[in-house]
């Protein structure tokens, strides 16, 4: 009874064509078929409908790891797509309880781990000549998708995304009459993940003057907000009377500001705790002529930079964030960017490797620390830290030549 009647196809002449509902027993349909048109028309998502904060979105690619199809929004945020002709005998369950592990692995994966599976996937367009970051930046632009961020902004966002697990989950089919109920109650095992799940079905029709045009019109099944789980103590002594009042919290009103919009520095040192740390982060400001947080939604971060008066070039340090950790982005695209020596970030490097030894450069980007540097690394270390950066500076400001 949800279908409703065929949908018509009228020419110019208004000439009426009913087209045929393709049915789910028919062989000529199958899951690859649903995975392509959803790779080359993400618009076919009813990201919208089921939650706004996901989308615009561009396709990363179709089998990557076995997820069949994964996309991303400009805010880093990632959906998780699972394809099923509801004619397999495959059970609901078992399809359900695959994109739970699919998803529960990503959570798992880092930024540069993201980037380096999508490469070795065949069904990805990701280019091998690019970044990951200066790809996605292209395509949204290519299809007039504002993007705004800068690059470590956004892989702050990515990899935000990536360790809360904060993914859109859909199952999308040909033609689900299963029981909603039985297939929702799964998703409750696993309360401590920010999944948002949708159930998306797809009524593909046919032209029957022409069997190789489509129309494909999605529906929302079901869909979910983020499962929160709440757990309240109570401890009492003797007979004590208690009073338990939960209240739901409501809708977060959305943000006054734009996401990539300046956070002034002091309030991103209120984000940081313990005392000790905040005022170590507080001291690195006197190592930039210019800073600024930008809050990107998910996250916080700060960027220490420096300007170039002779070519009025900004050059950015390092970043803190508000997990109390600093790191470097970007350093050597604005040296390159700027026509200054390649040595810089290389002796900037190595300087930060002989302070902090857990720590090294990656073997197929050798001006790319391995990790981030924590705030229990950097207190100890914080004087010599400090004297790198200085060196960082006055290199950076000298006319070019050799390091």
């Amino acid at each position: 009874m949800r279908r409703g009647c065929s949908p018509c196809l009228i020419d110019e002449s208004r000439k009426c064509t009913p087209l045929e509902q393709i049915s789910v027993n028919d062989r000529m349909i199958r899951e690859e078929f649903l995975q392509k048109i959803l790779h080359n028309c993400p618009d076919l998502l009813p990201i919208n409908e089921l939650e706004p904060s996901f989308g615009p979105i561009i396709s990363l690619g179709r089998e990557v790891e076995n997820i069949d199809n994964l996309f991303i929004s400009p805010q880093g945020k990632l959906t998780i797509v699972e394809t099923k002709l509801w004619r397999n005998s495959e059970s609901t369950r078992q399809v359900l309880a695959q994109i739970l592990d699919y998803a529960t692995k990503m959570s798992n994966w880092s930024y540069s781990e993201l980037e380096s599976k999508l490469r070795k996937t065949s069904l990805s367009p990701i280019s091998h000549s690019e970044s990951l970051f200066d790809w996605i930046r292209k395509r949204f632009e290519k299809f007039n998708i504002p993007f705004e961020f800068e690059e470590h902004e956004f892989i702050d966002a990515v990899q935000k995304t990536l360790s809360n697990a904060k993914f859109m989950l859909l199952i999308v089919g040909d033609g689900i009459k299963e029981n909603l109920e039985d297939m929702l109650s799964a998703l409750y095992s696993h309360p401590e993940k920010q999944f948002t799940f949708g159930l998306v079905e797809l009524q593909i029709y046919r032209n029957p003057c022409n069997k190789n045009h489509h129309i494909v019109i999605p529906r929302i099944l079901a869909k979910t907000k983020e499962l929160v789980r709440t757990v309240v103590k109570i401890k009492t002594v003797g007979n004590v009377p208690v009073d338990v009042e939960i209240e739901v919290p409501k809708e977060t009103e959305p943000s006054s500001k734009n996401p990539g919009s300046p956070l002034p520095a002091h309030d991103f040192f209120e984000l940081i705790e313990p005392q000790n740390v905040k005022e170590k982060f507080q001291k690195l400001s006197e190592f930039a002529d210019e800073c600024e947080a930008r809050d990107n939604k998910n996250n916080s971060t700060l960027s220490f930079k420096i300007v170039d008066k002779t070519t009025n070039t900004k050059f950015t340090l390092f970043i803190a964030n508000t997990d109390r950790e600093i790191y470097i982005a970007n350093l050597k695209w604005q040296l390159e960017n700027a026509g200054k020596d390649q040595g810089i970030l290389k002796k900037y490097t190595e300087n930060l490797k002989k302070i902090f030894p857990g720590i090294s450069t990656k073997p197929k980007q050798p001006d790319t620390l391995s990790r981030n540097i924590s705030a229990s690394e950097l207190i100890p270390k914080f004087e010599e830290f400090c004297n790198v950066i200085t060196t960082l500076k006055e290199d950076i400001l000298m006319k070019n030549k050799s390091i």
